[in-house]
C-alpha cells in the first residue's frame, strides 16, 4: 500500500496504516445477516416480501391484511386482524429478541394519530397518476380553495 499524500516517510522499513474508520459497507454486514434471517423467518410464516420496498412484508388472510415494515431497528405493524397480530408477535418473540412498544405515536418526527372518523377516502379508486397530466399550477379567478386540513 502506498502512503497517502502528505504523510512523510521517516524510514525505509515497511510502514502499516491503521484503519480508524470502517470501510464503506463493512459495518452494515451484521445487519445484512440479521435481515436475511428475518426475511427467511417471515416467509416461513407465510408473509410476502414487497417488490417495491424490500423492507415491507404483507400477509392477506380471509380478506384481512397485515403489513409489517422494518425501519433501521424499528418495526411498524398495521393490521385489521387482532388474532393474526397476536400470532405474529408470539412468532417473532420466539425467533428474535424483541419487545412491543405499544401503539405508534411518532415516526420520523411525524405524529401518528388514530381516528374513527372517515377521512373521505373510502370510495377513492387508486390511479397511477394521481394528478391531471400536463396540469399547470397557478391561480384561477374562479378557483375554490382546497380544504388543506384534510390533507395535512
Amino acid at each position: 500500500m502506498d502512503l497517502p499524500l502528505g504523510i512523510p516517510i521517516t524510514s525505509k522499513e515497511c510502514v502499516v496504516c491503521k484503519l480508524r474508520k470502517s470501510l464503506y459497507g463493512l459495518k452494515q454486514s451484521p445487519r445484512a445477516a440479521w435481515f436475511g434471517r428475518f426475511v427467511a423467518s417471515m416467509k416461513k410464516f407465510w408473509y410476502v416480501q414487497s417488490n417495491s420496498d424490500y423492507t415491507l412484508f404483507l400477509k392477506r388472510r380471509k380478506g384481512k391484511l397485515i403489513d409489517l415494515i422494518i425501519y433501521v431497528d424499528d418495526m411498524i405493524v398495521t393490521e385489521d386482524d387482532k388474532a393474526e397480530m397476536q400470532n405474529l408477535q408470539k412468532y417473532l418473540a420466539s425467533e428474535f429478541e424483541m419487545k412491543s412498544l405499544g401503539d405508534l405515536k411518532y415516526f420520523l418526527k411525524i405524529e401518528v394519530a388514530k381516528s374513527k372518523h372517515d377521512t373521505g377516502m373510502l370510495d377513492c379508486k387508486p390511479i397511477d397518476t394521481p394528478s391531471e397530466q400536463n396540469h399547470k399550477l397557478g391561480l384561477y379567478p374562479d378557483q375554490v380553495l382546497t380544504d388543506k386540513e384534510r390533507y395535512q
